[in-house]
């Protein structure tokens, strides 16, 4: 394991309560934003609607396989096998999350679609070819190296096979001077981000992977409730993770968590980040 590899892992498990009581529920079982719209006003509706939005990008019918690339607990795997039909492989580098995740999905009754496990999106141990979706929500901003997971996700692509990611982007234009650089900063450690790249630069390792008909969709309008939310959450939790710190009780990366996702929000309300969805296909 690599040390971008135990970060992410380390952080998982520090927060691992902190977001099964404040974010992620049974139904939904997302640590990923929200979709807000006239159809999902509520946080459980909205996560679910995220989901919804993304297959809808991706056009992801009964007939597809896909490779849900930092699937956590699984959430949105049983929801595409039980919404789209689909069959459906996740992978995470946290052993907590593929085993509580199928746990849930045989309980949905869902097993015979949807199977996690830990692996590596950066090496996948899968044969060329072999799905016809490739799918990130909001989980490539762990890696160090996003142009070598796009390489991957084209190998295990069939000929005409789809990506669909969606993720939080830096801002282009005007680059990010250094000073707003270092306020977004605590937002990155706090979640085991190592960097954030614009539209324009994922553009461009899209292309150099070899994907062709590349697309985007700014959603930043749609997601700015789940951030309004996490700030709050946030800002009420905040003084109390400190004391709690103070006592021995929260960790430090517990407490970087909390300060982080205060942080990212603030962040998308200076406009330094922002927040879309992003479909390529591999050349028939």
């Amino acid at each position: 394991m690599n040390a971008q590899h135990a970060e992410v892992l380390a952080y998982y498990q520090a927060t691992r309560k902190d977001y099964r009581n404040l974010w992620t529920s049974w139904n939904e079982m997302a640590v990923h934003f929200g979709h807000y719209d006239e159809s999902a006003t509520g946080h459980g509706a909205a996560v679910l609607r995220m989901n919804e939005v993304v297959a809808d990008a991706a056009g992801i019918t009964v007939s597809d396989r896909v490779l849900d690339a930092g699937c956590g607990y699984g959430g949105s795997a049983t929801w595409l096998a039980a919404e789209r039909r689909c069959r459906v492989t996740g992978i995470t580098l946290v052993p907590f999350q593929a085993l509580e995740g199928m746990q849930r999905a045989r309980q949905l009754g869902l097993a015979d679609r949807v199977s996690l496990m830990q692996a590596d999106y950066t090496c996948l141990p899968f044969a060329d070819s072999s799905f016809s979706v490739f799918w990130a929500l909001e989980s490539l901003v762990h890696t160090r190296d996003r142009a070598e997971v796009l390489s991957e996700a084209y190998r295990v692509l069939q000929p005409g096979g789809r990506l669909v990611f969606a993720e939080c982007l830096l801002r282009g234009a005007p680059a990010l001077a250094p000073e707003e650089q270092a306020y977004l900063q605590p937002a990155l450690d706090g979640w085991a981000m190592p960097a954030l790249y614009s539209v324009d630069s994922h553009r461009r390792m899209l292309a150099a992977a070899g994907f062709e008909d590349i697309a985007f969709e700014d959603r930043t309008a749609s997601v700015r409730p789940s951030l309004r939310r996490l700030r709050r959450l946030c800002a009420l939790a905040m003084p109390g993770a400190r004391l709690l710190q103070r006592c021995g009780l929260f960790n430090d990366r517990r407490v970087a968590n909390v300060a982080g996702s205060l942080r990212l929000a603030q962040a998308l309300e200076r406009e330094l980040w922002h927040y879309g969805i992003f479909t390529a296909r591999r050349p028939a």
